[in-house]
């Protein structure tokens, strides 16, 4: 699954993405991410599940402000996002092979706009923007 040199199994998050590019911008993946990352204040960091987001930390071009599932403090942030983050990206699209955004899962209640602690920012495409309470 996913892409290989520039084939991309027709199905996968991957292929949208890449051919996203070469849409028009008004309707694409592309243009929603642009959009998303334009409410991002520089050096604030983000919480996201780049299994589902992977486009908006490729466009923001600074991963580092990211945490993501693999970093070893991803569950404690994940648990009080509030604490320690300024944003929240949340995929609310299909879940792939029956797994959702680990946000999503976590916090069922992004579906409906809403994330304690934080207000809602944007609908961006499939993907949702909070912004923590001050």
């Amino acid at each position: 699954m996913g892409c290989y040199a520039i084939y991309c199994d027709k199905n996968s998050n991957e292929h949208l993405f890449i051919k996203s590019f070469f849409e028009p911008l008004e309707n694409s993946v592309v243009k929603d991410v642009k959009d998303l990352r334009e409410k991002l204040l520089p050096g604030e960091m983000v919480l996201a599940d780049d299994t589902r987001a992977f486009p908006v930390v490729f466009i923001d071009k600074h991963p580092e402000r990211f945490v993501l599932p693999y970093q070893y403090e991803y569950e404690t942030v994940l648990s009080s996002p509030q604490l320690f983050v300024r944003y929240v990206v949340a995929y609310l699209g299909t879940p792939l092979g029956g797994v959702s955004d680990r946000i999503a899962g976590r916090y069922p209640e992004v579906v409906y706009e809403k994330l304690k602690g934080f207000a809602f920012s944007g609908r961006f495409g499939d993907f949702v923007l909070f912004q923590r309470i001050e």
